[in-house]
């Protein structure tokens, strides 16, 4: 078994020093009689938005969203209620 796999065994005896390799950046699978069962990984920091518009995860705005309420206006609300509407749904499914 390579080094990226510890036993459920030794995970149980070695907690704290599979949690100080997990802290490194090592992503590690747990196993049970040689089979996969979970894997541990570091957690990732938060990214700025401009990290995620640089991996390609989000596309910035292509307007301001004032000028886009003004082209695009909200709906005035005098319709059906979001709740009623789910209501009405599931009583229909029935």
């Amino acid at each position: 078994m390579d080094n990226t796999h510890v036993g459920l065994r030794q995970l149980g005896q070695n907690v704290s020093r599979v949690m100080e390799r997990v802290k490194r950046g090592e992503i590690l699978v747990v196993t049970e009689f040689g089979k996969p069962i979970a894997k541990i990984s570091p957690v990732r920091e938060p990214q700025t938005l401009e990290e995620a518009v640089e991996m390609g995860q989000i596309t910035p705005a292509s307007a301001d969203l004032a000028e886009f309420l003004a082209r695009e206006p909200l709906p005035s609300g005098d319709g059906e209620l979001l709740s009623e509407t789910l209501e009405r749904m599931r009583r229909d499914e029935r």
